[in-house]
Parts: C-alpha cells; sequence; structure tokens
C-alpha cells in the first residue's frame, strides 16, 4: 500500500507520468501503447482491421480507434482479440511501462 502514499486524491498519477484526472477519458500514453501493439499483432497475423473488427463485435471505426489510441481499449476487448489472434492478454501489454519510460527519458534530453 506504500504506492498510494505520494498519490493526490483528486487525480491519479500514472505509469507514464500523465496526471489525469480521476474518470478522464483523454487517452494516455498507455492507450497509445496497447493500440499500437493492437496494430503490430494485427499486421503480423495479416488480418485486415474489418476482419479484426467483426471478430470482437465492433466497427472498423472502433478498432481504428483502438489502434490509434483514441479510444481506450477494455479489458474485455483485448482478452477478445487475444483469442481471435491466439495469445495471451499480456501479450498486448509486457513492457509497456518500460517502453514508455524509455520514451520519456528519450524526450527529455
Amino acid at each position: 500500500m506504500q504506492h498510494f502514499k505520494n498519490v493526490p486524491k483528486s487525480k491519479t498519477a500514472t505509469p507514464d507520468g500523465d496526471d489525469t484526472t480521476i474518470g478522464s477519458r483523454r487517452p494516455t500514453d498507455i492507450d497509445r501503447a496497447i493500440g499500437s501493439r493492437i496494430r503490430m499483432f494485427r499486421r503480423f497475423y495479416r488480418v485486415t482491421q474489418a476482419r479484426a473488427a467483426a471478430a470482437i463485435g465492433v466497427s472498423d471505426a472502433q478498432m481504428q480507434k483502438y489502434e490509434t489510441g483514441v479510444n481506450r481499449v477494455t479489458l474485455a476487448a483485448l482478452i477478445r482479440l487475444s483469442r481471435a489472434f491466439g495469445i495471451t492478454p499480456q501479450e498486448f501489454v509486457s513492457s509497456i511501462c518500460t517502453d514508455i519510460e524509455s520514451d520519456q527519458q528519450l524526450k527529455k534530453h
């Protein structure tokens, strides 16, 4: 529970350094990184956006918004995508925090 001691009550500090108001609908670096991973796996498996969208029951436009990080992907959608691609949900999020921290360090220099 020590991780919560320095977190302000009205805001949540995300691992990507973004202070987002609780309930904010603004996409974060994490949302964009997950979207990028979705696109990477979709292209790797040579699946169109339309086929991926149909596999999880969303529109093509929604799939595009997921991939670009405009809309946040729900855990349920990630699980459906992982099943469609035959991978684990963890593969969408593994190393994202490390990658974001590395990108932020590069931006500072």
